[in-house]
């Protein structure tokens, strides 16, 4: 009898390996499996999240002089809307708004991209003046509305038909991520 390697168990050896692996490459596509659904299930609850805020409606003749009135008491942020992104750089060549982010066709970065841009908040106090002044689908963050409440105090209300109204639901904005203008 010799020292050497018993040839014999070789075989058996092998397979357990190959078996093990096979079982572990199940199980990681299955993470994979369970990973994919997980990011989109996120991707809904977003999207869900973002097409029911809290709404409110207002004809235009009532809805601008509201504009009006929160511009006086100081609770708008004179500022411009940053330059649109480019969508083509995610292989994407349509304008950017709200129905790109719903385009089947556009790759899940640009949904993203575009729902940033309709959130982007003003790096000072106040609801950005340019949201309010279209219906674009501006998305007025929740911190926007918070501080818009804040910069309002303990101002005399405004005398124009909505005013409370239009205070009540900036106060339930700051408490549910906002709204969307349209």
């Amino acid at each position: 009898m010799g020292i050497g390697f018993d040839h014999s168990k070789k075989p058996k050896a092998l397979l357990d390996v190959y078996q093990q692996l096979r079982q572990e490459e199940r199980k990681e596509r299955a993470n994979e499996a369970e990973s994919a659904t997980l990011e989109q299930l996120r991707r809904e609850a977003r999207d869900l999240e973002r097409r029911y805020l809290t709404s409110l409606s207002f004809p235009w003749p009532v809805w601008w002089p509201i504009v009006t009135a929160t511009d006086e008491r100081g609770m708008l942020a004179n500022v411009e809307p940053t330059p649109e992104p480019d969508l083509s750089v995610y292989g994407y060549d349509k304008p950017v708004c709200i129905q790109s982010a719903y385009d089947p066709a556009a790759p899940d970065i640009v949904r993203d991209v575009v729902f940033d841009w309709l959130a982007q908040v003003p790096s000072v106090p106040g609801i950005a003046c340019f949201k309010l002044g279209s219906n674009g689908w501006w998305h007025v963050t929740a911190a926007e509305a918070c501080s818009a409440i804040e910069l309002l105090g303990e101002q005399e209300p405004a005398k124009v038909p909505g005013w409370d109204r239009w205070v009540e639901f900036l106060r339930l904005a700051r408490d549910r991520d906002g709204f969307i203008v349209s």
